[in-house]
């Protein structure tokens, strides 16, 4: 679904003035570098893209688009990315708390035996992080400690691939035989883990601050949360829709006028949309948008 909102609605607000496109690439561009992944099941770099509609002049294809009566279609984009940047937050948060285990269960497990003697297996804590850096984290979180998700396997298939590759074999067989303890060492701190951060992230708390703001467009993303929207998730009876007609009262009423043009704010482009902008008034886009 938020591809189809991506692909079909957005491509209409895209401007071919070359002036347009440098005001959008400073709303798209972070103050603070956010980097795509390769394998990103949320689409953040299509959802940024989405984000970047904060241009004086696509007010008014907001204002047509309204008149036109899509005005749902509007709605749910605005509210689709919002929750692709808290999703992204959750994903990020989970990522950490992740590393965290696989790093104390790395130590815990594979530096020393219980002599206090060092292991080989003491090496393997760097490939073992690239591991969960790599794997996407809904890929696994639901049930992370799952053997038939890919985090578990690609853990061991990092411990083997030491084991295999050292050209010693009593060295072989000491990584071989921590396999075992390591991970049931990982399976037992992710249980609490997962649990217990997925619920501080649900009351507001995050180790990892939300990058959004950190970006030109929050204005943008703090229009929509401030109406009452939150993370829609499939444990909660509240549905799309009900979200979708808060944004809808507030773009009706005018109220996303002056955070599309927050998003500008500090822009040194083109002097004449500087000049329409400084000489623009709310009062006459909310009467358009009415």
């Amino acid at each position: 679904m938020m591809n189809e909102f991506f692909s079909s609605n957005f491509q209409q607000m895209k401007m071919s003035d070359e002036k347009t496109g440098d005001s959008m690439q400073y709303c798209l561009h972070p103050t603070a570098q956010v980097a795509p992944r390769t394998e990103d099941p949320l689409n953040w770099a299509k959802a940024a893209r989405a984000m970047d509609c904060s241009h004086w002049e696509e007010v008014f294809d907001l204002v047509q688009e309204f008149q036109n009566e899509k005005e749902v279609v509007i709605q749910g984009v605005t509210l689709t990315v919002a929750q692709a940047v808290d999703l992204r937050h959750l994903e990020e948060n989970m990522q950490v708390s992740v590393q965290n285990v696989v790093s104390q269960a790395a130590k815990k497990t594979l530096f020393t035996d219980a002599q206090g003697c060092l292991l080989p297996s003491r090496f393997c804590e760097k490939d073992l992080l690239k591991v969960v850096d790599n794997q996407p984290p809904f890929s696994y979180i639901d049930d992370a400690t799952s053997a038939s998700y890919p985090l578990m396997q690609k853990l061991r298939q990092c411990l083997v691939s030491h084991a295999l590759s050292s050209e010693n074999e009593e060295e072989r067989c000491s990584v071989f035989r921590r396999i075992s303890v390591f991970e049931e060492q990982v399976k037992t701190d992710l249980e609490a883990t997962v649990a217990k951060v997925r619920e501080q992230f649900d009351n507001g708390v995050a180790a990892v601050p939300n990058r959004i703001s950190d970006c030109r467009s929050y204005p943008l993303y703090d229009f929509v949360r401030s109406l009452g929207t939150k993370l829609l998730v499939g444990t909660e009876t509240r549905s799309p829709g009900q979200d979708i007609e808060l944004v809808y009262e507030a773009i009706s009423q005018g109220k996303m006028a002056s955070p599309l043009i927050q998003c500008l704010a500090g822009w040194n482009g083109c002097s004449q949309i500087n000049q329409a902008l400084q000489n623009c008034s709310l009062i006459r886009i909310r009467c358009a948008l009415r």
